[in-house]
């Protein structure tokens, strides 16, 4: 009876292993599942394991990807795909061979590629930095780091401002461009060199207006209508190409809301009288939500 037993148990582990774990081929493994190399105990769909040294004969790249094509539309990639129908989103990683003509600019590149979204270099912790490198993989070949705390260094590896160039210069060569600097009360000023050398300055829409959707357009093209503007106490405003009722919302430079209600076809009357002097956004919106106009408004 005992022995019976103990046989009986014997043969329930050997089951229960096999069930678990099975060795496919030499250091290959299935265990639940999951597929291991060199990893009898996988804990990934596919788990690989190795002691890799430098080169030789237990190199460090542990999957090759090799397409063997040599005409013009030779490449290799690996896919990546999340989520099913509406939902799914998906990128991949290639190299194109030199002879690619799908995209002459990709010929002998390594490509990271996004269909949708887009794409999102994380390097997370205190000390998570950035680095792009060329020519080489020494701190020499370093020529921009982002750090931890989002500032650009070219060429320093210390960068103590939101941007820092270092042993380099700026070269701006359209002469209507320049360096963009906003002033206290709000005005923006770009500053471009004149023929003679000499730094000229001269107002311009801010950046961060263009953020908020501040489209420079005449009246006759702008689906709203505006006066007077500048303005003290009142502004007039008519929906030139639309009929029914829209929000109004209007945004100081900086971003904060400051008046809103509900306009219609028809003309209205607006009171910006409490508003101090300075430069302000006004986004018009449709029922369901949808930004359809905008427009400057200067109070004096």
């Amino acid at each position: 009876m005992k022995y019976l037993f103990f046989t009986f148990l014997l043969f329930l582990m050997v089951n229960y292993a096999y069930t678990q774990g099975e060795i496919i081929s030499n250091n290959i493994y299935q265990y639940s599942g999951r597929l291991g190399i060199g990893n009898s105990t996988a804990e990934y769909l596919l788990d690989i394991k190795s002691d890799a040294g430098y080169y030789g004969e237990h190199p460090r790249q542990f999957i090759q990807l090799h397409n063997i094509n040599n005409s013009n539309t030779s490449s290799v990639s690996m896919n990546f795909l999340s989520g099913t129908e509406n939902n799914i989103a998906g990128g991949s990683i290639g190299v194109c061979a030199y002879s690619y003509e799908g995209n002459p600019k990709l010929k002998g590149f390594t490509y990271l590629y996004s269909q949708y979204s887009g794409l999102a270099l994380r390097a997370v912790g205190e000390r998570g930095v950035i680095k792009f490198n060329t020519q080489g993989n020494g701190d020499e070949f370093e020529r921009m780091r982002i750090d931890s705390v989002g500032n650009i260094g070219i060429g320093t590896t210390n960068p103590k401002a939101k941007l820092q160039v270092t042993n380099g210069d700026i070269f701006i060569s359209d002469i209507s461009k320049g360096i963009i600097m906003k002033s206290p009360d709000g005005n923006c000023w770009r500053g471009v060199l004149d023929n003679t050398g000499n730094l000229t300055f001269s107002t311009i829409d801010c950046p961060d207006e263009e953020y908020l959707g501040i489209i420079n357009s005449s009246s006759d093209e702008s689906e709203i209508v505006i006066y007077p503007n500048p303005a003290q106490n009142e502004i007039m405003i008519e929906l030139a190409k639309r009929n029914g009722v829209a929000e109004y919302k209007i945004y100081t430079v900086s971003g904060h809301l400051v008046d809103n209600g509900f306009i219609s076809s028809n003309l209205n009357k607006i009171n910006i009288s409490s508003l101090p002097s300075g430069n302000y956004i006004m986004n018009v919106y449709s029922v369901d939500g949808h930004q359809f106009a905008n427009k400057k408004i200067v109070k004096e």
